[in-house]
């Protein structure tokens, strides 16, 4: 690439894509020695940033927000969309704004972000002000970490139009301090949110949890999103039949546009998740075959698959039940590149037999 960029001027260049990234080769462009660093200042208005698995793994979160983030917004002058895609398990890209000056990260410019940052405060920071002008935020964050000494800026966010806000742990009943935050978008157009709540203590109506997310949203035109509601109250288990952990339920916007589905249980409805490459399977009654072949439909384009049940399967025991079809029809994961199993050893006769799958 660079060699390309140097051949020759290209004045009307204003949007770049940057593939392959490792840790080592994306310290070098943003800075003014970089051979097309001129180009990155005074033209480049779209930048996105694609992160290669294969690269360096143990690096910091803090070290790479301070060498390679806070850089591009300072040196690309007039950047005005970042957008940052990298693939699970890359956690030294992850933004990490905790304890840095507040001036980090900062833009007058910049209208569109796409990021994954390190824990919810980091989240929190990027609300602070030090990007004034964003009308598009869609985020990440891999830990509900938050520090109760630190003191965020609480003001309206009056230029926020579309927000995304995603992780895939579980809340355990931070409720309250999602919903603080998005009731100062106070012009929100388009929300898509992707939480899992744990209620350990209480239990709290999903629908009302959806109307308290929007309530304050009165120039909302589009709402996308996943909510896993996990039910750990034991007074409330009690009153279900064969249950000894929790409950797990989904609600969840069609068509289902997110990547990633935890906690799939026996049930879940007949329609087709195109988008769902990562996918977890968890119950306490055993999968059946047909189960696995409900799967390979509903989830066709499956690149990872985990799954978590002690119970064996019918097949191996010779048990036989009405609605189970014969094992004989092969289950067929065509994209599968990743299996991870904690389960009973007969689960292996189902993955492993190739009459099966």
């Amino acid at each position: 690439m660079e060699r390309l960029l140097l051949v020759t001027s290209y004045p009307n260049l204003t949007k770049l894509k940057l593939l392959n990234l490792e840790f080592d080769n994306s310290l070098k462009y943003f800075t003014d020695d970089s051979p097309f660093g001129q180009i990155l200042k005074q033209q480049i208005t779209q930048l996105d940033l694609f992160y290669n698995k294969s690269g360096y793994l143990s690096g910091s979160s803090k070290l790479y927000t301070k060498t390679v983030y806070a850089p591009i917004l300072s040196h690309c002058e007039k950047l005005q969309h970042l957008n940052v895609i990298s693939p699970p398990g890359l956690t030294y890209i992850s933004l990490s704004l905790s304890f840095l000056p507040s001036n980090t990260f900062s833009s007058s410019t910049l209208t569109y972000l796409c990021i994954i940052v390190s824990t919810f405060d980091d989240f929190v920071y990027l609300l602070d002000g030090r990007l004034r002008n964003l009308n598009t935020l869609i985020v990440e964050f891999r830990l509900m970490d938050t520090d109760s000494s630190i003191t965020h800026n609480l003001n309206d966010l009056p230029n926020l139009k579309c927000f995304s806000l995603i992780h895939y742990g579980t809340f355990k009943e931070n409720f309250n301090e999602i919903l603080s935050h998005l009731r100062r978008m106070i012009n929100l157009e388009k929300l898509t949110l992707n939480l899992s709540f744990l209620f350990e203590t209480t239990f709290i109506d999903p629908i009302y949890l959806l109307k308290q997310l929007t309530m304050h949203m009165l120039r909302l035109t589009s709402f996308n999103f996943y909510l896993g509601i996990q039910i750990g109250n034991q007074e409330i288990l009690d009153f279900v039949q064969n249950v000894n952990r929790t409950i797990v339920y989904h609600i969840f916007t069609l068509p289902f546009q997110f990547t990633r589905l935890l906690y799939v249980g026996n049930i879940f409805p007949s329609i087709t998740f195109n988008y769902v490459i990562d996918l977890y399977l968890y119950d306490q009654v055993p999968f059946e075959h047909e189960f696995f072949l409900r799967i390979s439909k509903a989830f066709p384009k499956l690149k990872r698959l985990c799954m978590l049940n002690s119970r064996p399967w019918s097949y191996e025991t010779h048990i036989s039940f009405d609605n189970v079809i014969q094992p004989y029809e092969i289950v067929e994961y065509p994209h599968l590149s990743i299996l991870t199993i904690t389960a009973s050893i007969f689960y292996l006769e189902q993955f492993l037999n190739e009459t099966i799958t």
